[in-house]
């Protein structure tokens, strides 16, 4: 166990050195938007992922992305999110309030925190992050680091831990400002190198131009185990 935690370290501080934020070419798009199908306060919550399923799609711009919709919690109701994620042939929605999506050994998820800064935003991710984790594999993830970006308005940390599998995942946390610092998007972005297959690395390079990060460079000479 201590040769895998020590492993994991070492691929942590490499990937930190990849990770670069290219905050101009970025083109995230998490923005407020109306769909063509709606709905209201007269819905269940099971009718409301009904709704938000049938909008799903693959993302006209990219090969391996879908984009998704949600409600963020604390806008009108009928105002929704959207989202960029892995694009999956039987997505399911599984919740209102956040997307996910996972696809080639990488998955994202999606929702929105009310926050005074990034960092702050960031820590709350993290905080969630971290005891999910233990809850469901009973460890604690590692932390590699913590950068903040574009005059603070943007922060990222880096973790990694051991699945069900025994794999080591790597974990990008991503927090960037919305509505005017009111509001942010949290993204939790995972990586599994041993679950690759021959379109991951065309995948992360479409991740990094929606998240404005070169995640993908990390990744050019992975190779799936299966």
């Amino acid at each position: 166990m201590k040769r895998i935690l020590i492993f994991l370290m070492i691929i942590g501080a490499l990937i930190m050195g990849y990770v670069v934020m290219d905050v101009a070419k970025s083109i995230l798009k998490t923005n407020l938007s109306n769909p063509s199908v709606l709905y209201d306060d007269s819905l269940t919550e099971t009718e409301k992922m009904q709704k938000l399923q049938q909008v799903y799609k693959k993302a006209p711009e990219y090969h391996y992305i879908g984009l998704a919709y949600y409600e963020d919690g604390f806008s009108e109701e009928g105002v929704l999110r959207d989202a960029y994620i892995p694009y999956e042939e039987n997505y399911v929605q599984r919740d209102v309030y956040s997307v996910y999506g996972y696809a080639h050994g990488v998955g994202v998820r999606q929702h929105m925190k009310q926050s005074t800064t990034a960092i702050e935003a960031n820590k709350l991710l993290v905080d969630e992050f971290v005891d999910k984790i233990k809850n469901s594999y009973g460890s604690t993830p590692i932390m590699i680091s913590s950068k903040t970006f574009d005059n603070d308005t943007i922060a990222v940390t880096i973790m990694n831990y051991l699945d069900d599998q025994k794999r080591p995942v790597d974990v990008f946390l991503y927090t960037d400002i919305r509505d005017n610092g009111k509001a942010y998007l949290c993204a939790e972005i995972t990586v599994t190198p041993l679950a690759f297959d021959d379109k991951s690395n065309e995948l992360l390079k479409e991740m990094d131009d929606i998240f404005g990060l070169t995640v993908s460079k990390m990744y050019e000479t992975e190779h799936t185990s299966n």
